[in-house]
């Protein structure tokens, strides 16, 4: 007999005591209902692995494991999450996951109920097993783009809140004008709806220094930082900018900052007397 392991909330424990583990519904073309698990073997952290992973899509839920055996010869469903679930044995499911080099990522399918007579026992586990997100992504740095945290994602918030903190650390502890300018673009590059976020006082006064750096790299990627998290609150600032502006890329972002909090009214604001021809046909680029 093949031993498993089933992941669930601790609130089912009386349930699958009493009648066993239901069948769930199974979004694979040959699966339409069955139970997932993971074969027991040796490697307590790989028989466990998709514990923090579930926790996490069951919030604050207590997470339980449920081990029940079934025959070697039954049929089952067996591979990795992210490619090909073949159909296989209970023992040779054992056997492919014993043999893995790499174990993260696998999952097992059981196509019907488990039977109350085939649950050995349940046991609680340490809530901090097993990966989050995708196998090994503490080795990895979570992409934040849209198409990676979609809107709505558990824990998105609280994951570009926490993104957010370390850009500014590492903007506070920047020394050399090239890491400012690096920090500063991490921090410009548009990951975020930060109008959800509120930066603490001393993040945007540090952006507020910046923006007034006599090396206009600084500043004027400091001022594009002030306009995406502060929109129009230091819009005298980008226009004072962009009247000083040498560089026409840097006038652009003045420009580009003005526009996005102000409009069309930005056009009412600027003084054309003060601009050169090249500040003035850009004007007129925004214009059109």
């Amino acid at each position: 007999m093949a031993l498993f392991v089933h992941l669930t909330n601790e609130k089912n424990r009386k349930s699958i005591l009493r009648d066993g583990i239901r069948q769930e519904k199974i979004h694979y073309e040959a699966i339409s209902q069955g139970v997932f698990c993971m074969p027991v073997i040796s490697d307590f952290y790989a028989t466990h692995q998709w514990l923090r992973e579930i926790k996490m899509c069951q919030s604050s839920s207590n997470i339980i494991a449920v081990y029940f055996k079934i025959p070697d010869n039954e049929t089952v469903f067996f591979g990795h999450y992210n490619d090909e679930i073949i159909k296989t044995t209970a023992s040779e499911a054992h056997r492919i996951l014993n043999e893995a080099e790499d174990k993260m990522g696998f999952q097992l399918i059981v196509p019907r109920k488990i039977l109350k007579s085939e649950v050995t026992k349940t046991k609680n586990m340490p809530q901090i097993i097993g990966w989050r997100y995708y196998p090994k992504s503490h080795e990895r740095k979570r992409c934040l783009c849209p198409a990676c945290l979609q809107a709505g994602t558990y824990g998105s918030t609280r994951i570009k809140e926490a993104e957010i903190s370390r850009l500014f650390k590492n903007l506070r502890n920047a020394s050399a004008s090239p890491d400012i300018i690096s920090a500063l673009n991490e921090i410009n590059y548009p990951i975020f709806n930060v109008n959800k976020f509120k930066l603490q006082s001393r993040d945007e006064e540090l952006l507020v220094k910046l923006s007034k750096s006599k090396e206009s790299d600084i500043k004027y990627a400091a001022i594009r930082c002030l306009s995406v998290f502060f929109g129009g609150k230091y819009a005298e600032c980008y226009l004072d900018a962009f009247y000083d502006a040498n560089d026409i890329l840097d006038a652009d972002s003045c420009l580009s900052a003005l526009f996005q909090v102000r409009g069309n009214n930005v056009f009412v604001l600027i003084d054309l007397e003060r601009c050169n021809e090249e500040k003035k046909k850009l004007i007129d680029e925004y214009r059109d």
